[in-house]
């Protein structure tokens, strides 16, 4: 389907509503819908935004208001070309004049009001509210009239609009808003905010972090920190970033040495990136004490890095925020700030942590982009509404053997998933062959309930059995995770006479290459198949798969048993946009490779993964790639190969070339993806390739073998090259790569972001995951 969205400017500093058009539109192409926006900016700055989608700029218009004669021919003509229409905002001429394009036409267009009928505004500025109230019943009040739908980012804000203009009425419908999760590197944010701040370096604070106006209530946050002074102590700082008129921050200054709490005080100015998530995580709350604020997008920023929020009940998300318990709520009074600073510090530690923990769980819950542009999708007809209310809160227990963030694959998957369906709505709980004091270590956004180690590598453990068998009935459905080991069969034999239906994900553990490359042990697994393992299966609701390639080599590997097949794609977080950073602290890294080209393998450093084919395959194209074109091999050895590949590379002559930064992390993986020519990956057996959405979803290029379980996908999105897994395939990868030109490369970098934003997002995730707990719904 395409969508029209129009909108007064398209600058992204302008915040609220280009920022929601923005990550909105996104989750719309990524489930292959058009987006195009027109906009009332010239026509150069509107191409110069660098969007992933067209936007039209028409003019300036005259004024403020931005009257352009040209908006409504232009609606008038290109309407035909959408399903849909959203008008993002009021009180300019972009609402109206679309709407007046739009007359006689049978397009349904929707209106986005961001906040601009808040009765505050007419509190504040009662003379502007009467011109307003003129308006509204000449023009704008019938834009509103005429919509399909009038959208509001929470029931707080759909409220208060209610009677505040009159004579008009309109159809309310409240869609989730929201933001992406923090980029996944803690230590490094919180580093860069203590290097760019040392004086809040180790110390106790709480952050305020928005638009420093007297709409957001600072003056309130310096009185009632004052008036806590004394019960909180003077170890806890205070710490105000954002832009302002240097006037007020002078005023606010002046308040604060009135007050003798300017020691106490900082002001860091504008924060953005990665220092201000390290702002966010190195704060022990976030305060906003504000008059009015539509949504407060640094409220679910903060709550995304399990900080507490302490706000007031004039942000109206503070219902989701008190429901969360996620932090605190008060009046937007002095006192009330000062209530909110006394109540959060007479809280203990452990309470303070768990506050945190209920923070990221509301954010998942109720703010996550994700779900939140979903939501919009659904409102405005562009998505099934999968998510009915029968289908929404249910409690989902997942089961597996350990839960060491390091041991890859399956516990990625369950942490993955468990956020998808958190941020449904739905509750989650994990059950694992650890003891109780690894499991209660994990920083997880969910319980985990550790059984004890078990028996062996096996992992027998008749307490896992016993607790699954007591604890199932209090759950919609399970979800196990792996096979060959007991917490499948022992959640089985738990499960055996429990109503509760069960799904299980193989993470590739049926693939037919360990059959190939491991016969006598295949046998034994044969065996435990008949036996045991074939059974679980057999029973389950659905045995879950990552992708089509994985379903079509997991069958007839072993005999013995039907079971019922699905699959549920994977996705990967999806970096953004701006790299720069990254890709400077990546080179930084790695002073060897200087500003040289390379091609970049990034994985475990395993027989399996094909390492020693890539190297020769390099050296096989020595006259054919550039001769500043190195190899980058990256990644974790756990079985003792790279001093035997290291030496396969001197005496094909191409040690000098070949560059082996170990394990990435971090900014320093993403900058690796970003500055590759091309990632590349021989593998001979891959379930899903995690590292080739990353790739693609950092406009990378993907060159990979046919054992790439994904590599259908990259083919069909044009997103890279795939060959056999051997070393002709392995040569001809590079070599076909090394040949192509300028713009086909250009070409592959774009269709391999787009191939990511279809396939291999966390929103393809989430909707396959919603269709699942209709199949629970439908079990129960």
């Amino acid at each position: 389907m395409r969508l029209l969205r129009v909108i007064r400017q398209t600058n992204p500093e302008s915040g609220g509503p280009i920022e929601g058009l923005l990550r909105s539109s996104e989750v719309l192409i990524r489930n292959g819908h058009e987006v195009e926006v027109v906009s009332l900016e010239s026509a150069d700055e509107a191409e110069s935004r660098g969007f992933s989608f067209p936007v039209t700029g028409l003019g300036r218009g005259i004024g403020k208001y931005g009257y352009n004669p040209k908006l409504i021919p232009w609606v008038k003509e290109n309407a035909r070309r959408f399903d849909a229409v959203v008008l993002h905002g009021l009180w300019n001429y972009s609402s109206v004049g679309a709407w007046r394009g739009l007359k006689n036409q049978s397009i349904p267009f929707f209106v986005f009001i961001h906040g601009m009928m808040d009765p505050w505004f007419r509190h504040r500025c009662p003379l502007k509210h009467i011109l307003k109230s003129v308006y509204w019943q000449v023009a704008e009040g019938r834009v509103l009239n005429d919509a399909a739908g009038v959208l509001f980012t929470s029931e707080e804000e759909c409220s208060r609009a209610r009677g505040v203009f009159y004579g008009k009425s309109y159809k309310e419908r409240v869609v989730r808003y929201g933001v992406p999760s923090p980029p996944r590197d803690e230590p490094m944010q919180k580093a860069k905010f203590s290097s760019r701040f040392p004086n809040l370096e180790d110390k106790r604070f709480l952050l305020f972090l928005g638009r420093i106006h007297p709409k957001k209530g600072c003056d309130l946050l310096l009185k009632g920190f004052a008036e806590a002074r004394n019960e909180i102590g003077p170890e806890i700082q205070l710490a105000i970033a954002g832009p302002g008129s240097s006037s007020y921050i002078a005023e606010l200054k002046r308040l604060a040495y009135e007050l003798m709490i300017a020691n106490q005080v900082h002001w860091l100015g504008m924060l953005r990136d990665d220092v201000k998530w390290g702002a966010l995580h190195s704060a022990e709350a976030f305060i906003l004490p504000s008059h009015q604020e539509n949504f407060g997008i640094a409220v679910a920023e903060a709550m995304s890095c399990s900080t507490p929020v302490l706000i007031s009940d004039k942000v109206n998300i503070w219902r989701e925020i008190a429901a969360s318990r996620g932090g605190l709520v008060q009046a937007d009074t002095a006192v009330g700030t000062y209530n909110l600073i006394r109540d959060f510090y007479r809280l203990s530690e452990a309470e303070r942590t768990q506050m945190g923990v209920a923070a990221r769980e509301g954010f998942l819950r109720n703010f996550e982009i994700e779900a939140a542009a979903l939501d919009f999708a659904r409102a405005i007809g562009f998505a099934p509404s999968v998510a009915s209310e029968a289908s929404r809160n249910k409690k989902i227990l997942q089961v597996i053997h350990s839960t060491v963030p390091e041991s890859g694959g399956p516990i990625e998957a369950v942490r993955r998933i468990s956020e998808v369906l958190i941020s449904e709505g739905h509750q989650v709980e994990v059950a694992c062959l650890e003891t109780e004091e690894e499991a209660s270590s994990r920083a997880f956004p969910f319980p985990i309930v550790g059984l004890g180690e078990g028996k062996g590598r096996f992992g027998y453990n008749p307490t896992f059995t016993n607790w699954i068998r007591e604890n199932a009935k209090d759950f919609d459905a399970v979800i196990l995770h792996g096979l060959w080991n007991y917490s499948s069969l022992g959640a089985w034999l738990g499960l055996r006479r429990s109503s509760t239906p069960y799904f299980i994900y193989s993470h590739g553990m049926l693939d037919r290459y360990f059959r190939d490359r491991y016969p006598v042990k295949h046998l034994a697994k044969q065996l435990y198949w008949w036996l045991a393992e074939g059974r679980v299966l057999r029973d389950a609701l659905a045995v879950l798969f990552t992708c089509e390639e994985e379903r079509i080599r997991a069958r007839n590997v072993f005999l013995g048993y039907m079971y019922r097949e699905r699959i549920v794609r994977f996705g990967t977080m999806d970096p953004g946009a701006d790299g720069v950073s990254e890709k400077v602290a990546f080179r930084s890294s790695l002073p060897a490779l200087g500003d040289r080209p390379f091609l970049l393998f990034l994985s475990r450093i395993h027989p399996k993964k094909g390492c020693d084919l890539l190297i020769r395959a390099f050296a096989c194209n020595l006259d054919q790639i550039p001769p500043d074109l190195d190899l980058v091999i990256a990644g974790p050895d756990q079985v003792g190969l790279t001093p035997g590949l290291k030496s396969l590379a001197n005496q094909l002559g191409i040690g000098q070339r070949i560059h082996w930064p170990g394990m990435l992390k971090g900014e320093l993986k993403w900058g690796a993806f970003r500055s590759a020519e091309a990632m590349i990956l021989p593998s001979h057996q891959e379930n899903f390739g995690i590292v080739v959405a990353e790739s693609m979803a950092c406009s990378t290029p993907v060159l990979i073998s046919d054992k790439v379980n994904v590599w259908r996908e990259v083919v069909s999105s044009q997103a890279g090259l795939v060959e056999p897994d051997t070393l002709q395939g392995t040569t001809n990868l590079i070599h076909r790569f090394a040949t192509m030109s300028e713009s086909e490369r250009i070409m592959m970098k774009s269709a391999a972001r787009q191939g990511f934003l279809k396939h291999f997002t966390m929103e393809a995730t989430a909707s396959d995951f919603l269709q699942l707990m209709d199949m629970v719904k439908r079990a129960n």
